[in-house]
């Protein structure tokens, strides 16, 4: 035995936790329209019954919290308006388009799936699921090896440097010097 944790996630059991949570503090009513790692609120219900999106995101994200298996929960308003600089709200702070995502983003314990005990599927935070190996090779590479984190986003300008090559205009990332001469 290794000492690494997995489990399968219910997350049925959690959208019909968070459902009984929502409507001991704001009635009966649907008021969750999707669920699953990206919670969707009825916006329309929440207006009808005028409850305040920011305030029952941070309530759903503290009960979500507090179910087996999630590690984080944080409110889409948050990760609108707020700067992280830690290492996993930042990479899903990164990762969140508020027209996308829903409106509790959550994340799992390491370890734990989401559904079904198929794999990863490289969608969490965790680094089993981010260590992509990267290797460059040929004209302009400088021999060797690098331990230092690397994200995925610093391959495109570093191969625009090593070509000669203007970086892309959505480039986010930073070339990585070790690979070049």
């Amino acid at each position: 035995e290794l000492g690494f944790q997995y489990n399968n996630f219910n997350s049925r059991g959690l959208t019909s936790y968070l459902k009984e949570e929502l409507a001991k503090k704001y009635g009966e009513g649907e008021l969750i329209e999707n669920a699953g790692l990206d919670l969707f609120f009825d916006h329309a219900a929440l207006e009808a019954k005028g409850i305040d999106l920011y305030e029952i995101q941070q309530f759903t994200a503290q009960k979500a919290m507090q179910f087996p298996g999630v590690y984080m929960a944080i409110p889409g308003i948050d990760l609108t308006s707020n700067s992280y600089t830690q290492h996993i709200p930042q990479l899903i702070q990164n990762a969140y388009h508020p027209k996308e995502n829903g409106d509790v983003k959550m994340v799992l314990n390491p370890g734990w799936q989401g559904g079904g005990m198929t794999g990863t599927g490289h969608g969490t935070p965790w680094t089993y699921d981010t260590h992509i190996p990267v290797i460059f090779y040929g004209w302009g590479v400088k021999p060797g090896k690098s331990v230092r984190e690397i994200h995925i986003t610093d391959i495109a300008p570093t191969v625009s440097m090593l070509l000669n090559m203007r970086l892309p205009s959505g480039a986010t990332g930073t070339p990585i010097f070790e690979a070049m001469k």
